[in-house]
C-alpha cells in the first residue's frame, strides 16, 4: 500500500500546472500516487500532463468525460485512491519538499485520522481527542482550518464515515473538513506552514462577484442542509443544538462576510441586494435583516479603511 494518495482537480489551469505536479513529484515522501483527474479543460491543461507526467510511474492521469466541477472531480479521486491516508492539492498550489513526509509522520504518531497544518493553536506539533461537543467550537475559534488542503485524512476514517465533497459550487471543501473532524477518533494540529496557497485570478472566488452571488448564497443554503442532514446521522451529535448552531453560523458569519467583504468594495448595496434576496429570502425570511447586516458592516469596514 502506498503511503498517501495526492489527489490534484484540474480545470484550465496549464500556466500553474507544472509547477505544481513538479512540487509533488519533489516532496521527500517518495511513497505515494499522484491522480491528476481533469475535469475537460479547454486550454491545454490535460495535454500539458499527458506530455509531461503521462508516463511518470507514481502518476495516474485522467480526463472526465463531460465537465462536472470541483466536487465530482474530487470524489471520483476518492474512489480510485489506494494509499493509507489522502491529501488534496490544488492545481495551482506548491508544496515544500517535507510538506507530505512531515504529515505522515505526525499522523502515524499521534494515531490521527486528521492532521491539520498552520494551526493557530499551537506553537508545537499536538494531538487531540477532544469531545465531539468541543469540535465546533475548535472550527469558530480558527483552531482547525475548513479548507480541505492543508490537511491529511485516513482514507479508511472518509470510507468508513462515507463523507464525500457535496455537489454545490462553493464551501464543498469546508463541509468535507468539517464533517471529517466530527467523524474523526483523533486529529493532529502542526504549526507548520509548508503549502503555499497561490491566489489566480482565475479562482472560482474572484472574478465578477456580483454576478456568482446568487449561487454563492445557493450553495451556504444547501451546506447548512447538507451539514444538518449529516449530523443527524450521528447519534451523539443530533440532539446536540448548540454545536449545530455553532456550525451554522460560522458558516453564515465567516462565509458571508468573506464574501461580502469583497462584494463591497467594488459594488453598491443596492446592487448586492437586488442579487441575493431572492435567494435568501425564500430560504430565511425575516431573518434576512441578519444578511443585511452584515453587508452594512462590510460596508463600513471597506469605508473606513479607505478614510
Amino acid at each position: 500500500m502506498v503511503n498517501i494518495s495526492v489527489i490534484v482537480p484540474i480545470y484550465n489551469k496549464v500556466q500553474y500546472l507544472q509547477r505544481a505536479i513538479d512540487s509533488i513529484l519533489a516532496q521527500t515522501m517518495q511513497n505515494l500516487e499522484i491522480l491528476l483527474i481533469d475535469d475537460c479543460s479547454t486550454d491545454g491543461s490535460y495535454e500539458l500532463c499527458q506530455s509531461l507526467y503521462g508516463q511518470h510511474k507514481r502518476v495516474h492521469l485522467w480526463q472526465n468525460a463531460e465537465n462536472m466541477g470541483a466536487s465530482v472531480t474530487r470524489n471520483a479521486g476518492i474512489e480510485a485512491a489506494c494509499g493509507r491516508f489522502i491529501a488534496f492539492v490544488d492545481a495551482d498550489d506548491v508544496l515544500y519538499p517535507d510538506y507530505l513526509k512531515r504529515m505522515y509522520h505526525m499522523a502515524l504518531r499521534e494515531n490521527a485520522d486528521i492532521v491539520a497544518e498552520g494551526s493557530v493553536e499551537t506553537t508545537e506539533p499536538l494531538g487531540l481527542e477532544i469531545p465531539l461537543a468541543q469540535r465546533a467550537e475548535y472550527v469558530w475559534q480558527g483552531k482547525y482550518r475548513t479548507a480541505c488542503y492543508q490537511k491529511l485524512f485516513s482514507r479508511e476514517l472518509i470510507l468508513r464515515s462515507n463523507i464525500r465533497f457535496h455537489p454545490i459550487v462553493f464551501l464543498e471543501d469546508v463541509l468535507f473538513s468539517i464533517e471529517a473532524l466530527l467523524a474523526a477518533k483523533r486529529f493532529a494540529l502542526l504549526p507548520d506552514t509548508l503549502y503555499e496557497i497561490i491566489e489566480t485570478p482565475e479562482s472560482i472566488t474572484r472574478g465578477d462577484l456580483l454576478a456568482k452571488a446568487p449561487q454563492y448564497m445557493d450553495s451556504v443554503v444547501k451546506a447548512i442542509r447538507f451539514l444538518s442532514d449529516y449530523m443527524e446521522s450521528i447519534p451523539d451529535l443530533a440532539a446536540d443544538k448548540g454545536s449545530k448552531q455553532i456550525l451554522f453560523v460560522f458558516i453564515m458569519q465567516l462565509s458571508l462576510l468573506s464574501h461580502f467583504y469583497d462584494l463591497t468594495k467594488q459594488h453598491s448595496l443596492e446592487a448586492i441586494n437586488e442579487q441575493i434576496r431572492p435567494v435568501m429570502e425564500k430560504e430565511f425570511g425575516v431573518n434576512y435583516q441578519y444578511v443585511t447586516l452584515l453587508l452594512d458592516w462590510c460596508m463600513n469596514k471597506n469605508r473606513k479603511e479607505q478614510e
